[in-house]
C-alpha cells in the first residue's frame, strides 16, 4: 500500500535512532513510501537551517531518500483542509497518488483524522493502523 511520510517524520528518522527511524525502515520494506517534492524541500530546509547540517550531508541524505522512496511531484491543491497551506500540499499529493495514509507528527494534520479516505496516522499509531487496515 502507498503511504505518504511527512517531513517531521523524515527529519526525525534521519536525525535520531528511534521510533521514526525504525518506522521508516519498516515502511520501506513493506509498503511504497511516497515523498512529495514539497516534503523533500522542507526536509532540506530543516536539516540546513535548524540542524545546520553541512550541505554535502544534506545532499547525500536527500539523494538517499530519492533512491529509496517514490518521489511525487507537487500536486494541484484542490481543497483547503488544514490551517497550514503546506499541509494541504501534502494532502493533495496523498490523494493524487492514492495513498491510504499520511504518517505525520504534525498536530494540524492529525486533528483532521481523514481527508478523502486518506488517514492521518501518528508514527506511534502506525502499527495498530497497519494491523487494522491489512486485517
Amino acid at each position: 500500500m502507498k503511504v505518504v511520510v511527512d517531513a517531521n517524520v523524515i527529519v526525525s528518522a534521519l536525525a535520531t535512532r528511534g521510533l521514526c527511524c525504525e518506522l521508516l525502515a519498516d515502511l520501506q520494506r513493506s509498503h511504497e513510501v511516497v515523498l512529495a517534492e514539497c516534503v523533500l524541500r522542507e526536509v532540506e530546509r530543516v536539516l540546513t537551517d535548524k540542524f545546520r547540517a553541512p550541505p554535502a550531508l544534506v545532499a547525500e541524505r536527500l539523494a538517499w531518500l530519492r533512491a529509496q522512496c517514490t518521489v511525487a511531484a507537487d500536486a494541484v491543491v484542490i481543497g483547503t483542509w488544514s490551517r497550514d497551506a503546506d499541509d494541504d500540499r501534502v494532502i493533495a499529493v496523498a490523494i493524487e497518488v492514492g495513498a491510504v495514509a499520511i504518517v505525520t507528527g504534525d498536530a494540524d494534520l492529525l486533528i483532521l483524522g481523514v481527508v478523502q479516505q486518506v488517514v492521518m496516522v501518528a508514527p506511534r499509531d502506525w502499527r495498530r493502523f497497519e494491523a487494522d487496515t491489512l486485517g
